[in-house]
């Protein structure tokens, strides 16, 4: 895993990504704080909110720019009903209920590190 030094040495990166697991989000967002650098992280913040709350404060305490985010929002299925609603092109909308789905299963090693694997 990367160590917040090596993030800080990084002078070709502005931003840290992290889209890991989520048991590893609480860490990473730490690490991130101490370079300064921004950083974008994929929801949720972890499961506990316990430590959301915590990292949420430690992140209130700096001038570092965190999203917290939900990359499905971008993808062009998303993007196409969000142009096509305000343009009246889907007629009178009530209700909206989405299901998505990765194209591909995630790998053996993600199941088994993330936290919907049961112990």
């Amino acid at each position: 895993m990367i160590n917040s030094d090596q993030i800080r040495a990084a002078t070709d990166a502005d931003a840290v990504l992290i889209t890991s697991s989520t048991n590893t989000h609480v860490d990473l967002l730490r690490r991130t704080l101490k370079t300064a650098k921004a950083a974008y992280c994929e929801k949720p913040i972890d499961l506990d909110i316990t430590k959301v709350k915590a990292v949420v404060w430690e992140a209130a305490q700096t001038d570092v720019p965190i999203l917290i985010g939900f990359r499905r929002h971008y993808l062009s299925d998303f993007q196409i009903i969000r142009e096509r609603i305000p343009n009246g092109d889907t007629g009178q909308l009530e209700t909206i209920h989405m299901i998505s789905r990765d194209s591909r299963p995630p790998s053996t090693d993600y199941i088994y590190d993330s936290d919907s694997f049961p112990a």
